[in-house]
């Protein structure tokens, strides 16, 4: 497995500790925002703590209600870089995945873009100060206009209180020249409309709002009778359970309703399951944005899940131990992966990520336990594999960080110079006998603990003072490792260097190259 920073640990089933829960969540951003909003383009390092210190899971997942308007990327446990992409207003959460509920929310505003600033103030100097008129005019109509004889409008529908629809008005005859209409509402303290956009404010009260439309030729109209109804909570529809988000957005659940780690519902879904871009409940249609913390967990005879283009969200523990789990089909449009999504998901063959995601939280051991994955990746999208090791893309395209090293990689790991940071977890449970670490690493996540690496018996290090990296790790688990079993082969004249330093100097073979 990689060295680097990873901290040794013994996890015995039947030993109980004391679980001590996070009480606070904060986010901090560098450099500090001033102004009232963010510029397009600028980035921000921002870092996320938890209290108390001792706080037994202290994993935390960041993420943006508007990823369109700002982006989040992963830069190592516990920090991130956010982006201004466009225009607009995003809520940027840290919450904790030990099942506290706590976290923390900072809403941020990106600026539109600066119009052009040097406008010509005088694009005419010389213009003509008595033009001449039409010299021929035409008296007579479009001989070629076809009136509108009529509109229509779907007479009724249902929206529910902090949702939207958009209704659609059809011009008589299809060949008509001029299809304008305007549209009004009967009573804007339940329902706006605009350009056939129907909304219900989250101030709304239940009950029924006329929506008509008219044509700006002939006058003529329709009516829509819309019934404002409060959203459901939480329903099972179609064989899937659903929790609701906010407006008519929901995300698949278990059959708990549950989104604590600590309350399971293990076997919720069986079989194929193929999730619908939208679901009718009680005449309400709802879209489905994200898969739930948990939603799958544990679902023994599970076989393949087909996700729609809507969802934008994989949340925390998805599909925990979906041992039996063979196929996923992840959607463009995708944005976020959140810890431990697809812990132990033994049989899962492969899987293909989007152009759109942009963030695969490291935390809890991401694929660890996905013995036969083997994952591909879209054409410019956030990340790339390079030879059997799943890396993500810096600002400038090129790989910088590595995320995780495929379980059933059986040749020789060479991490090429230009990556920078080694995440949390990424080489677990290897197969393979040699690594190579460029000394470009400055950081190799604390996490990174190299559990499951029996077979590891040659490290290569390029550091030539091996203090010149951040973190160092305990190199293995409860024992596994033995030290003098392990050759590190480091350059030339360092030699006394690694045999002081904490770990290297703790009973490799340290031989000079």
């Amino acid at each position: 497995m990689v060295i680097a920073s990873i901290a040794l640990f013994s996890c015995k089933d039947d030993e109980k500790e004391t679980v001590v829960q996070v009480n606070g969540v904060t986010i901090t951003v560098s450099p500090p925002i001033t102004g009232d909003a963010l510029a397009i383009g600028n980035a921000y390092e921002v870092t996320v703590t938890v209290t108390p210190s001792t706080a037994t899971n202290r994993i935390v997942t960041l993420t943006s209600s508007k990823p369109d308007v700002i982006s989040v990327m992963p830069k190592q446990s516990g920090a991130w870089t956010i982006k201004a992409e466009a225009a607009g207003q995003t809520v940027i959460t840290a919450a904790a995945t030990d099942g506290s509920k706590k976290k923390a929310e900072l809403t941020l505003t990106v600026k539109p873009a600066d119009p052009d600033p040097d406008p010509d103030p005088d694009p005419d100097p010389d213009p003509d100060p008595d033009p001449d008129p039409d010299p021929d005019p035409d008296p007579d109509p479009d001989p070629d206009h076809v009136a509108v004889t009529g509109v229509l409008l779907k007479s009724e529908t249902t929206i529910s209180i902090g949702a939207s629809e958009t209704l659609v008005a059809t011009i008589l005859p299809n060949d008509a020249t001029n299809k304008a209409v305007t549209w009004e509402s009967g009573n804007t303290a339940r329902a706006t409309v605009v350009d056939g956009v129907v909304t219900v404010p989250a101030t709304a009260t239940t009950g029924t709002v006329q929506i008509t439309v008219r044509t700006v030729d002939g006058n003529f109209s329709a009516n829509c009778l819309v019934t404002i109804v409060k959203p459901v909570e939480q329903f099972y529809e179609g064989g899937i359970y659903y929790k609701l988000i906010s407006g008519t957005n929901v995300k698949v659940t278990n059959k708990s309703y549950t989104d604590d780690n600590f309350v399971l519902a293990a076997n919720s879904y069986s079989g194929a399951v193929i999730i619908p871009a939208t679901v009718t409940h009680n005449d309400v249609t709802y879209t489905v944005t994200a898969i739930g913390i948990s939603a799958f967990r544990e679902s023994e005879s599970l076989a393949s899940v087909t996700l729609p283009n809507t969802i934008v969200n994989i949340e925390a523990f998805a599909f925990f131990e979906c041992a039996t789990l063979k196929t996923i089909t992840l959607n463009e449009g995708l944005k976020s992966i959140q810890a431990g999504a697809f812990v132990n998901c033994e049989k899962l063959e492969t899987l293909h990520l989007p152009a759109s995601l942009q963030s695969i939280d490291p935390g809890n051991s991401m694929f660890s336990g996905c013995a036969n994955l083997t994952i591909t990746v879209a054409a410019g999208g956030y990340y790339n594999v390079i030879d059997e090791v799943l890396y993500v893309k810096g600002s400038d395209g090129k790989p910088t960080y590595l995320q995780w090293v495929f379980e059933k990689k059986a040749t020789a790991c060479v991490i090429p110079d230009g990556i920078i940071w080694i995440s949390t977890h990424a080489i677990n449970d290897i197969k393979f006998s040699s690594l190579i670490i460029p000394a470009s690493v400055t950081d190799i996540d604390y996490l990174n603990n190299f559990y499951g690496c029996e077979s590891l018996t040659d490290i290569t290090l390029n550091w030539v003072d091996p203090s010149s990296y951040w973190n160092y790790p305990s190199l293995g688990a409860a024992g596994v490792l033995t030290y003098s079993d392990i050759t590190l082969h480091v350059p030339a004249g360092s030699k006394a260097l690694y045999e002081a330093h904490p770990l290297w100097g703790a009973g490799f073979k340290i031989v000079e190259e």
